[in-house]
């Protein structure tokens, strides 16, 4: 296992360090497809009872609107009902848009109409991550059926001159409007509060950036979790765990034999204990070969312990740059998860003052749209910005609680291999020596990429970039209807 950890999050070099990572970003991107996608069906499904509701004032309305030979349809995306049958028909794919609900205000006698989204899912690169978005609100669809069903089919006149109950200089007669507000009365709480104002939420965490995000979060997840298990959480093995939990010291607690010193030589995972230990004791051992040393016990005891001290103050200070340096890179991730967010509110603010073009139309009912579109594009701005930034707070206290764990490791490790070197050195000479004999010999610092299991690395080598491939492939195929879709709506 310590091997398969090693490999996995390990110091490596060249091409296998880019292999590995290529692979734990597509890994980490699937799972935050999977994530996403599930969140997305949460998020944008409509609840049933609001359905069954929508479909009552869907009734209603037509009641009202039958006077002037004309009705309005919803269409929802399908969600069949337990006995298999729909309250609406289903709204279709069209190019990289789903529509969610929809909506179409139909004259009798006329051609049939499309229906035009009031919540959508746009599909983007990467594909299958839907982009949610709002394109109606409730004062729209009701001037859109002001403009339309309102009015006489042989009296409908251009969008700029377009008489309306709001947002127009000419007004439909009081009985127009009339109906008008009973029809906004019936819609107001299901379709805007309830249907909409739900879907507000999707807007804000599920989105291209929102998946972008989530998937640099686990990959840093991953990463901190791989850094503890490669060098925080080993156990010792020159000591046991309890007499380093206790502070107990002695000839007994220390494991000296052969095999073991020849495993931990030979292994990549050391824990924190062992390296300090290891150093205390093989300093002590080089100090007692020296010929420069006097042969009375009390200088000899001094020079031990002076020694060992200096050496683990110096390996300890080593020690803490370490784990800063290898926790660095997690730091930088959670700033680029952060400022990807913060890329994403940009994004949508600039796409709402995009629209703010369209506001100088003669189109009433664009107008609307269009403010619709700007007010849409600057919640779902601040979503990415909401949902970085909640990612980022939980990544740092993770971050903090390895750091911390990693740091107070040390100390305690320091403090116990002091007294340990400590007890060494106060014992009887001959017993002495037969400890220190073991460590004299020093425990090899293994570069990067090197040692460990061959066939694993070769593996990762040679089929790191098959293995991409294949996950690539798997992603395309399984979401290839979502690629299709997409591809129409390149610029290329």
């Amino acid at each position: 296992m310590a091997k398969i950890i090693d490999i996995i999050f390990g110091p490596l070099d060249g091409i296998q360090k880019l292999f590995r990572r290529l692979v734990k970003f597509i890994i980490c991107m699937m799972v935050a497809f999977l994530l996403h996608d599930q969140l997305t069906v949460y998020l944008t499904r409509i609840n049933s009872d609001y359905l069954v509701e929508l479909a009552e004032k869907q009734k209603a309305a037509n009641a009202l609107l039958a006077p002037f030979g004309s009705r309005l349809e919803f269409c929802v995306e399908t969600q069949p009902n337990s006995d298999g049958t729909t309250e609406f028909p289903a709204c279709t794919l069209i190019g990289s848009s789903l529509t969610v609900v929809g909506f179409r205000v139909q004259k009798d006698g006329e051609k049939e109409r499309e229906f035009s989204s009031i919540l959508s899912k746009h599909y983007f690169l990467p594909p299958g991550v839907a982009n949610p978005s709002v394109e109606h609100s409730l004062h729209s669809v009701m001037r859109t059926i002001e403009g339309h069903a309102l009015v006489p089919q042989s009296k409908i006149k251009p969008s700029s001159k377009a008489e309306l109950c709001a947002g127009t200089a000419r007004k439909l007669t009081d009985a127009q409007c009339g109906v008008s507000d009973e029809i906004e009365t019936h819609l107001a709480i299901i379709l805007q509060k309830n249907i909409i104002g739900g879907y507000r939420m999707a807007t804000l965490f599920v989105g291209s950036i929102q998946f972008l995000t989530i998937t640099i979060f686990l990959l840093a997840i991953l990463e901190a979790a791989g850094r503890y298990l490669r060098w925080v959480a080993p156990k010792p093995t020159l000591v046991s765990e309890q007499a380093v939990r206790t502070g107990k010291v002695g000839e007994s607690e220390i494991h000296y034999d052969e095999n073991e010193l020849r495993n931990y030589r030979e292994s990549r995972v050391r824990a924190i204990e062992d390296r300090l230990i290891y150093r205390a004791l093989a300093t002590e051992a080089r100090v007692s070969t020296s010929e420069k040393l006097g042969t009375t016990e009390p200088p000899d005891r001094l020079a031990f312990s002076n020694a060992a001290r200096t050496s683990l103050a110096d390996y300890l200070s080593f020690m803490r740059q370490e784990s800063e340096s290898t926790l660095e890179s997690l730091h930088t991730t959670n700033e680029v998860m952060l400022k990807l967010a913060f890329a994403g509110t940009i994004l949508g603010i600039g796409d709402a003052l995009f629209a703010a073009r369209n506001l100088d139309v003669a189109d009433p009912v664009g107008k609307v749209l269009v403010k619709a579109e700007m007010f849409g594009g600057i919640g779902t701005a601040f979503g990415t910005t909401l949902l970085g930034v909640i990612l980022s707070m939980l990544l740092s206290v993770i971050l903090q609680a390895v750091s911390s764990s990693w740091s107070s490791r040390m100390e305690r490790s320091y403090e116990y291999a002091i007294a340990l070197a400590d007890s060494v050195a106060t014992l009887e000479q001959t017993k002495r020596k037969t400890i220190l004999a073991s460590f004299i010999k020093p425990a090899p610092i293994l570069s990067a990429g090197r040692g460990g299991n061959l066939l694993l690395r070769a593996l990762l080598t040679i089929g790191g970039g098959v293995i991409i491939l294949l996950i690539i492939g798997s992603y395309f195929v399984l979401f290839r209807k979502e690629l299709l879709a997409t591809l129409p709506s390149l610029p290329w």
